[in-house]
């Protein structure tokens, strides 16, 4: 089964750490040119070096059609997001997914967002692994 296969990896293994995040400050038509340039779907909101929310693509998308472009990321974001930090084990984090309904959660450390997990990660992860091992596992 997928989840039992990795359900004890820690997220530092298998999170994304090259990720783009949005300031609460960034208006929407900022943030634009930033989901533009990537395939990310979910993006922690940072002000000062400390994790303030998260927003998707969807989010943005979705607040383009309804406010104007002036209006900022922080009015948007999700403050009732779910964080956890690099030693987590991936089961644990795929369960606080699913409980409160999130696709990605921010992975924090010291204060700062250091990863950011999301079913699609957590899939790349385990296709990797899984075609690594080859028929040995």
């Amino acid at each position: 089964m997928f989840q039992s296969d990795i359900a004890a990896v820690p997220a530092r293994d298998a999170m994304l750490v090259r990720f783009d995040t949005l300031s609460p400050h960034m208006t929407i038509g900022e943030s634009l040119e930033v989901l533009r340039h990537t395939q990310q779907d979910d993006f922690p909101v940072v002000a000062e070096g400390r994790l303030e929310g998260m927003v998707s693509k969807n989010d943005v998308l979705t607040a383009l059609a309804e406010m104007p472009r002036e209006a900022r990321i922080g009015e948007i974001m999700h403050r009732d997001f779910v964080q956890s930090d690099p030693a987590t084990p991936l089961g644990v984090l795929l369960r606080l997914m699913e409980q409160h309904d999130k696709d990605a959660i921010p992975i924090v450390e010291g204060g700062r967002v250091v990863g950011l997990l999301s079913y699609d990660q957590v899939g790349r992860y385990h296709s990797l692994v899984s075609t690594g091992r080859g028929d040995s596992a």
